[in-house]
């Protein structure tokens, strides 16, 4: 972890140094706001702190300045101010810092804040390298690319909605919801190790073309059980594991690969087998035209307890309109593409 200090005050400098060099983090220093933007600009820290007060650029417009040109949010930045009234503290956080310490302050406070932008920067790097993964699926077959983010932002909605409703309350909390939002886009990904003359086939599926299509479910559970092997700590990857294996099993028992059923699947691969089942419908594919929103409800509707677990169909009647608002967000790609 590399920290900016930005302080024209260098007592303040010293004593941050201190605590760093105590916390064995490297860092670096600035004197004034544009230096900050400058060295920040050069260097990309994982950690920034700043003082409010300093001459030509200020703390909040060094904040806002790095806020526009940053492209992933992953800069941690800390304002430490000896003005810590609600109107400074609330403008640094409009202006774009994470956390805020009023001088005179602990050292373990530092530590703390130190703590979290490691946390947070881990789960950015987690995110980034399952978005990575994904589109190894999208460059297999060009019909998933846009799906694998619609089938994630369903998956949330109905996951909100199922906790909302307190449905699955012991399962379902803000850490599931975040995790089946991102994990979900790699549901798809034993498409990888499909053939081409078979993922990309325009009519149908004959029946040996019809296995080999199922085995995408396998090949993408494998490929994920040999990293949680490896890294058993890993553990968000479970849920990635169940869902990439299970999002084809039916709530009655007739999917595939394991034929599960009602409980005994995984309750995110019951819910991003709706957001799934939704999306496809609602798009056109090499081998079919999209249908309507109303057509589909109907057949998800029809499905409930066959298909679908009827309480995961019963969240999607209830957030209706927050599905089409992502159905209408942006184009669908045509069989002509």
């Amino acid at each position: 972890m590399k920290v900016l200090i930005v302080d024209d005050n260098r007592i303040n400098r010293i004593t941050l140094m201190s605590y760093l060099k105590e916390f064995s983090v490297g860092y670096l220093t600035a004197k004034t706001g544009q230096e900050g933007f400058d060295l920040y600009n050069k260097e990309h820290p994982d950690v920034i702190i700043t003082d409010l007060e300093m001459p030509q650029m200020d703390g909040f417009e060094m904040i806002k300045a790095i806020r526009e040109v940053e492209r992933d949010d992953r800069t941690y930045i800390v304002v430490l101010s000896a003005y810590h009234d609600d109107q400074h503290i609330t403008e640094s956080y409009e202006a774009g810092a994470d956390g805020f310490l009023a001088k005179p302050f602990h050292r373990l406070e530092l530590k703390q804040h130190l703590h979290t932008a490691a946390r947070m920067q881990n789960l950015i790097d987690r995110n980034l390298l399952i978005y990575a993964l994904s589109q190894l699926a999208e460059a297999r077959d060009r019909d998933t690319g846009t799906h694998l983010i619609r089938v994630g932002l369903y998956s949330g909605i109905l996951s909100q909605t199922l906790r909302e409703r307190k449905a699955y309350a012991e399962v379902i909390d803000r850490a599931f919801i975040e995790d089946i939002r991102i994990l979900s886009s790699l549901h798809d990904i034993g498409k990888v190790g499909i053939d081409d003359g078979v993922l990309k086939k325009a009519g149908k599926h004959e029946a040996l073309e019809s296995l080999a299509m199922k085995e995408h479910v396998i090949i993408g559970y494998e490929t994920i059980k040999h990293v949680m092997d490896r890294y058993p700590k890993a553990t968000f990857l479970k849920m990635a594991m169940d869902v990439i294996r299970h999002h084809h099993e039916w709530y009655d028992g007739s999917g595939y690969p394991d034929g599960l059923k009602k409980e005994a699947i995984p309750l995110s691969a019951r819910i991003v087998s709706l957001a799934d089942v939704y999306d496809a419908l609602t798009s056109d594919r090499v081998y079919k035209n999209r249908i309507s929103h109303e057509q589909a409800k109907d057949l998800i509707v029809k499905a409930s307890g066959t298909q679908f677990d009827p309480k995961v169909v019963d969240a999607f009647l209830l957030a209706e309109a927050s599905f089409k608002k992502v159905l209408n967000s942006e184009p669908k790609s045509t069989k002509s593409e």
